[in-house]
């Protein structure tokens, strides 16, 4: 559309009217965009890593030599405490270590152990 001389720009909608939209020109010729939005969250210092990658170590007891750590969420494959967290050995997903609550119901803590 056509600007007006105060600053404003015009923003045709459906129908045939017009709606003027009044933005920020701090003297340096930019128009500011007009949004709604959240400011960006904090830039984190390392990013996640990647949801598939290779295992490191393969021990393949799967808990029966190494004290057993965790299972993969993805395959079900045992990582042992040698393996440790990282990605599985079998489908490459990551394993992560994930928080536990314990203490609450003793018939859960059974099942955790």
């Amino acid at each position: 559309g056509r600007q007006p001389k105060n600053g404003a720009s015009v923003i045709k909608k459906k129908g045939a009217e017009k709606v003027t939209k009044q933005t920020k020109n701090n003297g340096n010729n930019k128009v500011a965009a007009a949004s709604v939005s959240d400011p960006p969250p904090p830039k984190s210092e390392k990013p996640p890593p990647p949801q598939r990658g290779k295992a490191k170590i393969v021990c393949g007891c799967f808990g029966t030599r190494c004290k057993p750590l965790t299972n993969c969420l993805h395959c079900g494959r045992i990582a042992c405490e040698k393996e440790g967290y990282g990605y599985c050995p079998f489908c490459g997903y990551l394993i992560e270590k994930l928080p536990v609550q314990m203490g609450r119901n003793k018939n859960l803590d059974k099942a955790l152990l």
